[in-house]
């Protein structure tokens, strides 16, 4: 059976596969590579990554044909379940893993660049969540990078240059999977 969370953020299917005890769970993404490149990211059971030995594991299964094969009728079920069935528990997981009262009587102003990903419609909620004033930038999930998403100084100009401007306290330079993260 196959539970289809649509466009999500790596770091949300990762905790959804954990949460739910599924076997496993797969993203097509660009992540930090250039707009014209897509990658497989298999997540174990355990919400993790595979490391590079269980990549190429799964990549011996497929070459030498060692899976089962059905017909279509009996490939199992299509599921999608509503965003609150996976966006919710998400965000209460991690504001339970920090403190968030503390960050809310802070009223940090962060700055955000999704680069135009996975992300984007989500930083409103992960701002109320923690309760930081939030500036987004290249917010729009439009499939087109505004900048190479690889989150790295060179990069991230933009941000840099509006956390300067308004006195943010802190940047965040997302890859547009939201897998991976650099601090401005």
């Amino acid at each position: 059976d196959v539970i289809d969370l649509g466009i999500c953020p790596t770091p949300i299917l990762q905790k959804t596969v954990r949460r739910m005890a599924a076997g496993g769970g797969l993203t097509i993404t660009a992540g930090h590579n250039d707009i014209q490149w897509n990658a497989l990211t298999f997540i174990g059971s355990d919400g993790a990554s595979l490391n590079p030995f269980q990549g190429q594991e799964v990549l011996d299964h497929y070459h030498l044909g060692n899976f089962e094969k059905a017909a279509t009728d009996d490939l199992g079920r299509l599921t999608t379940p509503p965003e609150s069935a996976f966006i919710e528990p998400y965000f209460e997981e991690l504001q339970a893993c920090v403190d968030a009262a503390a960050i809310r009587a802070a009223r940090f102003k962060v700055v955000i660049d999704a680069c135009a990903g996975a992300a984007a419609p989500y930083l409103e909620r992960f701002a109320e969540t923690l309760g930081f004033d939030l500036i987004p930038i290249n917010n729009e999930p439009n499939g087109f990078f505004p900048h190479d998403p690889e989150p790295r100084p060179r990069n991230a100009a933009q941000t840099v240059s509006v956390v300067k401007a308004i006195g943010a306290e802190a940047g965040f330079l997302l890859s547009s999977d939201a897998g991976r993260v650099s601090l401005v």
